[in-house]
């Protein structure tokens, strides 16, 4: 079925018909010789055109539909009178009623153009952010497994009762309950140096990293200025 006879269209068309008060004047309260009126001039203009429309040309011909419609219609129409001439009355007999009707049909029919959006900027700043991100998210990798692998620290406790109790003796007895000093040697255990140096090694790779991001996003920042 062509798109000119589609009900959609015929509803279209049979909606901007009636915004226009010559239908009414016309016709009046009388449907059926409307409804008739109406579907004769669907009829007449489908038999004119082919069955196969696009619909930049069904918008043409529901344009041609309307200002025929218009045109009829006042000719139908009885002629007015005792109405009083005003201003507003002037007015509407020298403005085109279909330049109305196919302004409201071009707002209805026509589909709005999608603005256009220019992502260009938006792009470079997020791809900057995204390798700082990656920066800062290596370091903290990094620490993390420096924490995992340095080996833990034996912190010395201070025996504060025993202060406490020396402090009330007598000077004779804190000299004699003083612990004689023990020089203490010991040996770092073999895997414990090793491990000491991989870290060494892990902290020097960690720096050579965060240097050539550093670089690479520097690199970035110039070549982004460059093409603003």
């Amino acid at each position: 079925m062509t798109l000119f006879i589609s009900n959609d269209n015929q509803t279209l068309l049979y909606e901007m018909i009636h915004r226009d008060r010559a239908i009414h004047t016309a016709f009046g309260s009388q449907s059926e010789p409307k409804n008739a009126w109406f579907r004769s001039v669907i009829r007449d203009f489908y038999s004119r055109i082919s069955p196969n429309i696009t619909r930049e040309e069904l918008k043409a011909v529901n344009r041609q539909v309307l200002a025929y419609m218009i045109r009829t219609l006042k000719e139908r129409a009885p002629l007015a009178t005792n109405i009083p001439v005003t201003y507003n009355t002037l007015k509407r007999e020298h403005t085109p009623d279909y330049d109305t009707i196919q302004n409201q049909y071009n707002a209805m029919f026509d589909a709005p153009k999608p603005t256009s959006v220019d992502f260009g900027e938006k792009v470079e700043d997020t791809a900057i952010t995204n390798m700082e991100e990656l920066i800062e998210h290596h370091k903290k990798q990094r620490e993390i497994e420096l924490q995992e692998y340095r080996p833990a620290v034996n912190h010395e406790i201070e025996d504060t009762t025993r202060i406490k109790i020396l402090q009330d003796l007598p000077e004779e007895e804190v000299r004699a309950t003083a612990i004689p000093e023990k020089k203490v040697q010991f040996t770092i255990p073999t895997e414990y140096t090793h491990l000491a140096t991989e870290i060494e090694i892990i902290k020097t790779k960690i720096e050579r990293v965060n240097d050539t991001l550093l670089n690479l996003v520097e690199l970035l920042t110039r070549g982004s200025s460059t093409n603003s």
